[in-house]
Parts: C-alpha cells; structure tokens; sequence
C-alpha cells in the first residue's frame, strides 16, 4: 500500500464516509458552546428522518506519528462534548496506547484502527461506522 500524505488520507476518510451516506465538510471550524473555536478533520453528518446524526471525526495517520497520543484523545472528547456533536471517531493507522484505548472506549469514542486504507475500509464498510455509541458527558 503506498504512503497517503496528512491531507489525502483525510479525503479517502471523507470519501468512504460519503459512500456510508454521510455528507462531509473536511477541516472544520466550530465554533463549541464555550465560545472556544475548534478545528475538526471532518464533520459528517447524515439526515435520516427523524434523527439527524453529526460525527466528529479525527484522522491520524502513521505518518503524522506513529502512535495516537492520550492528549489528543482528551483533547478530541473536549471538543465533542462543546459542540455538542452526537458521536466521534478516531480513525487511524497508528498504534494506539492502552490508557487512550480506554479513555476512548470509557467516554464511548470509537476507534476504527487498520494498517492501511485497505483495511480501514473494509473496517468501515462492516458497520463500524454505524454502530456508534453517543458520547457520555
């Protein structure tokens, strides 16, 4: 599989998201409840009458660092919490660290981890997705 840079692996997350039925705005910036501005990978949202469902979602690549960092996580559950967003999710080629693991998992953040974009894909295409859980607050 060859190397995908910080932006395009952001817009293959995008397109797989878009082919899950979400409409997605990539490099967002909310602005949260506490007036802090927050700058968000994508935002995918879906309108299925009566629900509609907004995503966060933090892309992490290998190449950024080979490992998912605990503050990142902290700091992705802040701003999921102040924009009031439904769910979030981490996906990544990284490692990721047992304490992030479980801060993650905790607080109901979803984690979709492959080597590749090859296994993210089939990883999301398996409803990882669409089982979401909200994030507790």
């Amino acid at each position: 599989m060859y190397q995908l840079g910080k932006q395009s692996f952001r817009r293959h997350v995008a397109t797989l998201l878009n082919l899950c039925g979400y409409e997605t705005r990539m490099h967002k910036i909310l602005t949260g409840r506490s007036g802090m501005k927050h700058k968000i990978d994508i935002v995918a949202e879906k309108f299925e009458m009566p629900i509609e469902q907004v995503l966060l979602i933090k892309c992490k690549g290998k190449e950024e660092n080979l490992c998912l960092r605990m503050d990142e996580v902290l700091l992705f559950y802040v701003q999921i919490v102040d924009t009031a967003a439904d769910h979030g999710i981490i996906i990544t080629t990284c490692e990721i660290p047992e304490d992030a693991a479980k801060f993650a998992n905790y607080y109901r953040i979803r984690i979709i981890r492959g080597e590749n974009m090859e296994e993210l894909k089939r990883a999301m295409f398996r409803g990882k997705v669409k089982e979401v859980s909200r994030v507790n607050i």
